[in-house]
């Protein structure tokens, strides 16, 4: 007889269960211009004005009215490039072309900043003036207007334009550039900060054959800023033309590592160091580089989805380059569309949406504006060395005072949606 066989139960098999993929949802790049899904306020609102209320001697603002008595935004301004050496660190003949190159990036600078509107140029030295001491015996604090102890270096910058007036035409020039040579020791009186003087109160403090000069800026021995000595000149025009500094600099008399900035690199008025040379919207807005039509002034009504599309502020052609949304009679949200392309082709990325806030209530050197970090991001120091990873990408999503924008769209253009409450 055959031994029994033991046989396994048979197993059931569960059914297989079908389990859906997961959906991703593909945003569309916008490719084309898309008009606001709320009409605009009334743009004089967002013209906050500087509190308290500027003097007529102010050099710089951070609200409006602009000085009137600055180089003019518009038109043309003529500048001057003095080559500048001492006794005892001769300039090279190496030095004066790449120097004069960098006069011409900056004229191309502001040229496209402003979309054609102001025309910055120059009347160049094509040789070195040499001053009557060492680099190191002139101390840029003595012999100030009023016996003040900052670094304006009055005595070597009216000993400079002297000698310069024998060879040079200074005939309609608003202020003057000196380029000191690179041998130059950082012990020199120029320092790791330069020096610079400008007032609208006494233009006659500076005179030339030709008539005065309203500011003198001379150039720092830092590397970092010879390095690009055109972005340092263009960040100092920025003054003459009224625009205040940006970073923070605890005491105003002294240049130190203390200071820092709230608007990171993204701007050039906080940092002429960093890869993004841009102009902010706000102080295009300021002088008149953006027109009412490129603004959109949110209304001082509660906005809820309020959807707007931004045409990149680096780009020219039609449409908003800039969303402000006051907050109150002094301060405002401003958002603005960055790509790496033209001034700010070293930015890196694929561009985005930057926010940040303007204070008209604070000044030059007191951090009036500060740019707008996600959730959940690391900004990192607010210094020089620092790099905000601020961009607000598609989905991305930040409140600041009581205001609300999402990024929704990106591609040509990139298209915010706003929801705030009223006005305070």
């Amino acid at each position: 007889m055959a031994p029994a066989t033991t046989v396994a139960p048979a197993t059931t098999v569960a059914p297989a269960t079908t389990v859906a993929p997961a959906t991703t949802t593909v945003v569309p790049p916008l490719t084309e211009y898309l008009l606001p899904t709320v009409p605009g306020g009334d743009t004089t609102f967002c013209q906050l004005l500087a509190i308290p209320a500027p003097l007529d001697t102010d050099v710089v603002r951070v609200g409006f009215p602009r000085p009137t008595k600055n180089a003019p935004a518009e038109g043309t301004v003529r500048y001057a490039l003095v080559l500048v050496d001492f006794p005892d660190a001769p300039g090279t003949q190496d030095e004066i072309g790449p120097t004069h190159e960098s006069t011409d990036l900056v004229s191309a600078y502001y040229h496209s900043i402003s979309d054609g509107r102001l025309t910055i140029t120059w009347v160049k030295s094509d040789e070195f003036v040499r001053v009557s001491q060492p680099s190191t015996s002139y101390d840029p604090t003595v012999g100030n207007p009023g016996g003040s102890t900052n670094g304006w270096g009055v005595i070597l910058s009216e000993e400079i334009i002297a000698l310069a007036d024998e060879i040079m035409d200074f005939s309609d020039v608003f202020g003057v550039f000196f380029y000191t040579a690179a041998a130059a020791p950082y012990e020199a009186a120029i320092g790791p900060g330069g020096w610079s003087y400008f007032t609208t109160m006494d233009f006659s403090l500076f005179t030339t054959d030709e008539g005065p000069l309203a500011s003198a800026y001379g150039m720092t021995s830092s590397q970092r800023v010879r390095d690009e000595p055109w972005a340092t000149w263009a960040h100092e025009i920025g003054h003459t033309l009224g625009l205040a500094d940006l970073y923070v600099r605890p005491d105003p008399s002294s240049f130190g590592t203390d200071e820092y900035s709230p608007m990171g690199h993204w701007v050039l008025m906080a940092s002429q160091s960093g890869a993004t040379k841009s102009m902010g919207a706000w102080n295009r807005w300021l002088l008149g580089w953006l027109t009412p039509e490129q603004i959109y002034c949110a209304p001082p009504v509660p906005l809820t989805n309020a959807e707007v599309t931004l045409q990149p502020l680096v780009r020219s052609g039609d449409g908003y380059k800039a969303v402000i949304i006051p907050i109150n009679d002094h301060k405002a949200v401003v958002a603005e569309s960055r790509r790496p392309e033209g001034v700010d082709v070293n930015m890196g990325g694929e561009g985005g949406v930057l926010v940040y806030t303007v204070d008209t209530s604070i000044g030059h050197m007191q951090g009036t504006q500060k740019v707008q970090i996600p959730d959940g991001r690391d900004p990192g120091p607010h210094s020089y060395g620092a790099w905000p990873d601020a961009l607000l990408a598609v989905g991305d999503r930040l409140t600041v005072e009581g205001t609300t924008i999402e990024v929704l769209q990106t591609g040509d253009y990139d298209r915010i949606r706003i929801s705030k409450a009223a006005m305070n």
